[in-house]
This record gives structure tokens, C-alpha cells and sequence, in this order.
């Protein structure tokens, strides 16, 4: 059954107050175990296995202008990442190093205080594939939701450090270049919607955009094709 508005807004706003209570006025109450995720994602992170470079990952596909009906791939992040994670003979500047560091802590600290709010029903990097398409990734975290009614919904989370000027850019809507991972992960995972969480590297402030599955079907059925 598709995400209706009512429900579409209630777990977003669910999602928004996950932190407003965790890193806010309930800390006390989820300290331990947000410190205790958080250590475990990082230790995770560390011993990561490289990005396979015989597929495409959701977060490197680019279909560009909206009329555009060409997927294309962020070739430079491919390069970075294969060399990043998988070659000790690469020393990247320290200021690349740094902004890579910046987003892995992000998504540590947002992925653990989601894992501590909702402890049996939220699973962080969370890996899907379509072998036929050669797309093969890792979702930031998937969110299960019970209704008094009986119905279940899964929602993906993605996880976005940016500057101010990216970060206002997706004051109403997420960012066009994050698209098509919420198209490929909300249908390699059957997921029912896709949490696109933004956070300010300058400020801290956040912003929460959830689509639904159907509002993807578009541009996955460009990506397909």
C-alpha cells in the first residue's frame, strides 16, 4: 500500500524528533547506548572491505538534468572511494582526507542516535543488489514502522553532510544529485520511502525530507532503462 500524506509526515516528524530527544534534552537518558552505537559504527567503518569496483554504487549514479534520460556515474567519488578505501600506496591532501573523516563522523552520530531511540527496529548500513542492472550498495540505515492498524512500512535513511550553500539549497526538497540513490535503494531494498537527513558542516542544523517510493517511480524507471 503506497505511504499515504498523513503518514508520510508522521514518521518524518517521528524521525525529527529522534534528535531533538537523543543528542537534546533526553541525553542523559540515551547517552550510554548512543556511545556505545557510535563506537561500534566507527569499529565497523575501520575494518569496512573496499567498494567493489565491478558494479555501480546508488550514491555515484548521476542522471543530471531532469530531461535528461542518460545515467551517467560521479566518476571522481569512484576514484576516491577505490582509492581511499583499498590502496595504502594513495596519500590523498589532508584537507580531502578531512572532509571525508567530517561525513564519516556524521553519519556515525546520526545513524547511532537513530539506532539508540529505536533499538529493535532500525538497522544501519543495510547492503542491496541488482545483479541484472550491475548496482550493488550500502543504505545509511533502514527504519521499521508498526501503525496501531497492522500495516508496516520500511524507510530508508540517507545521511548528507553539506556546506551552507548545499544545505539551504534543500531548505523544501532534497537535492537532485541525491535522487536516484533514493530510486535505486528504495527498490533494491523494497523499501515503502527514503528519509533524506541533511546536516549543516557550519551549524549543525538539520533537515529531513522523506519521499515515497512511488514518487521515485519516475526516475527509477529512467535509471532501468
Amino acid at each position: 500500500m503506497p505511504l499515504d500524506d498523513h503518514r508520510k509526515k508522521l514518521i518524518e516528524q517521528n524521525i525529527r524528533n529522534v534528535f531533538n530527544t537523543v543528542l537534546g534534552g533526553g541525553f542523559h537518558k540515551y547517552e550510554k547506548s548512543f556511545l556505545q552505537y557510535k563506537a561500534e559504527i566507527h569499529h565497523r567503518l575501520a575494518n569496512m572491505p573496499a567498494r567493489a569496483n565491478d558494479c555501480f554504487s546508488p550514491s555515484s549514479l548521476k542522471l543530471g538534468a531532469e530531461d535528461d534520460s542518460k545515467v551517467s556515474v560521479c566518476g571522481r567519488k569512484l576514484v576516491y572511494t577505490i582509492l581511499l578505501r583499498k590502496s595504502s600506496q594513495f596519500a590523498p591532501p589532508r584537507r580531502l582526507r578531512s572532509v571525508f573523516l567530517v561525513g564519516d563522523d556524521t553519519h556515525a552520530r546520526v545513524q547511532a542516535a537513530l539506532k539508540a531511540f529505536y533499538p529493535d527496529t532500525f538497522e544501519y548500513e543495510v547492503q542491496g543488489s541488482m545483479p541484472e542492472l550491475m548496482v550493488r550498495g550500502t543504505c545509511d540505515g533502514v527504519i521499521t514502522y508498526s501503525f496501531p492498524d497492522g500495516e508496516v512500512v520500511k524507510i530508508g535513511i540517507e545521511i548528507k553532510s553539506a556546506n551552507s550553500n548545499s544545505f539551504y539549497s534543500a531548505n523544501n526538497k532534497p537535492l537532485s544529485i541525491h535522487l536516484d540513490q533514493g530510486a535505486a535503494y528504495t527498490n533494491l531494498l523494497d523499501l515503502d520511502g527514503m528519509c533524506f537527513i541533511y546536516e549543516n558542516k557550519n551549524s549543525q542544523e538539520m533537515r529531513f525530507h522523506l519521499m515515497t517510493r512511488e514518487e521515485f517511480a519516475e526516475r527509477w524507471g529512467r535509471i532501468e532503462t
